[in-house]
């Protein structure tokens, strides 16, 4: 992650009685493009198809053979995983779950 890149956006932080939190915002495209060049990239890592080494698989190849699902899912927790923290320490919130 570079230093400078934004995470999210556009953060709304809703309390209810029950001490539960809901923070709903947007996460730009640029981090998402982001992620996914991550994802595919570690993804390729580990997989091994006919004419290549292991690790040396095209991410285009990678995400054709793994499937666009597959890769949104992972890019999805990759983004989320680390937008999350950011968006606690920014709003100054303590969670106990996610």
């Amino acid at each position: 992650m570079q230093e400078n890149e934004t995470l999210y956006e556009n953060i709304t932080v809703t309390e209810s009685a029950e001490a539960e939190v809901t923070l709903r915002g947007t996460i730009p495209l640029a981090a998402i493009e982001a992620a996914k060049e991550r994802t595919l990239a570690r993804l390729a890592r580990s997989l091994e198809l006919p004419g290549f080494r292991k690790g040396h698989v095209p991410p285009a190849l990678a995400e054709k053979h793994l499937g666009a699902l597959a890769v949104l899912e992972e890019t999805a927790g990759d983004i989320l995983s680390r937008a999350y923290p950011a968006m606690l320490r920014d709003r100054h919130l303590d969670a106990l779950g996610r």
